[in-house]
């Protein structure tokens, strides 16, 4: 088990083998996602990346992307448990558009930096400063670093995989070859949700707050399933959204059921959790805003362990939610 990235007291770079990486190149590459795509991909930049979402037709997240430009392409950067048939059926849709999408996993490699100081770091072993607000990104070279989402000073970075020995001699600090609970934990308290093989097609957008972390755009025009956001958004009320919660005991796998008391259908679900320290968990679910504000909740059966709520760095109305 990894060490508990609470008791960190330096910056630690670490990879990130969990994240698969693709790259989508070609004259109608912007029109192509701007069409399959929850963002308004218009608004991606060389120096600002975009959360997105890509639905089924009926406006279910099959997968959500962190995107960024480099080289005149797009980075999709998803869960590579999800990658292989996320990225097949979206080439479903190119139909005749001059666009490329292929795996970048031979040739760039995703890596995490986080812990007190590490814009200093940055700044000091690479001689720019680094990215300062949350989606805004540098290209430096073949180095592309990314400020994620969060209160905790963290940045992802792509690196040509020839260079990463180099990039690790440069930045002289704690190398862990497998940080993926590190860069969950941070999602998970930055409010990010993560949709795996066990959480697709359960979600509109706005169950897992999508719309609160910039990731759907209701101005963009069309896409795949949003005939379903928009009309949620504009004529319904979404009767779920994704809190942020802890428990205790084993970790749950995305999926597992939550309980109120005196409930015995299910009220949520877990979207993703990590354990902190100890036997304590951090994750985040999706649940009914009625039992979320009046009940008591339990993980997987009605007396399962105690789920206590914590607060998400953004809030939201419940009354029109």
């Amino acid at each position: 088990m990894e060490p508990a990235f609470d008791t960190q007291d330096h910056p630690l770079l670490f990879g990130l083998p969990y994240l698969a990486l693709y790259q989508a190149e070609g004259r109608d590459t912007v029109s192509f996602l701007q069409g399959q795509l929850t963002n308004d991909i218009k608004l991606l930049a060389p120096e600002q990346g975009l959360i997105a979402g890509f639905c089924t037709p009926k406006g279910r997240l099959l997968a959500l992307f962190h995107l960024l430009q480099r080289d005149h392409s797009a980075l999709l950067c998803l869960p590579a448990e999800i990658a292989a048939p996320v990225i097949k059926r979206l080439s479903m849709y190119l139909l005749r558009a001059d666009v490329r999408i292929t795996s970048m996993q031979e040739t760039l490699t995703t890596l995490g930096l986080a812990g007190p100081g590490c814009a200093e770091t940055l700044e000091t072993a690479l001689g720019f400063t680094p990215p300062q607000q949350p989606g805004a990104v540098i290209q430096q070279g073949e180095l592309t670093i990314a400020r994620a989402a969060g209160e905790a000073e963290r940045f992802l970075i792509i690196v040509p995989t020839p260079e990463v020995d180099e990039l690790k001699r440069n930045l002289a600090l704690d190398y862990r070859e497998n940080g993926n609970t590190i860069w969950r934990l941070l999602d998970i308290r930055a409010g990010i949700p993560t949709i795996v093989t066990a959480t697709q097609d359960e979600f509109i957008p706005q169950m897992v707050n999508m719309d609160l972390i910039n990731g759907l755009n209701f101005k963009k025009g069309c896409y795949t399933g949003q005939e379903i956001v928009a009309r949620t958004h504009y004529r319904g009320k979404v009767k779920r959204r994704m809190f942020r919660a802890t428990t205790t005991g084993p970790v749950p796998v995305p999926g597992t059921p939550v309980h109120a008391g005196g409930h015995d259908q299910p009220v949520g679900q877990v979207v993703d959790a990590v354990e902190t320290k100890g036997d304590q968990t951090e994750m985040l679910l999706v649940l009914q805003l009625a039992q979320a504000e009046t009940g008591e909740l339990h993980l997987g059966p009605p007396d399962g362990p105690v789920i206590d709520l914590l607060e998400l760095p953004y809030s939201f109305d419940s009354a029109d939610a």
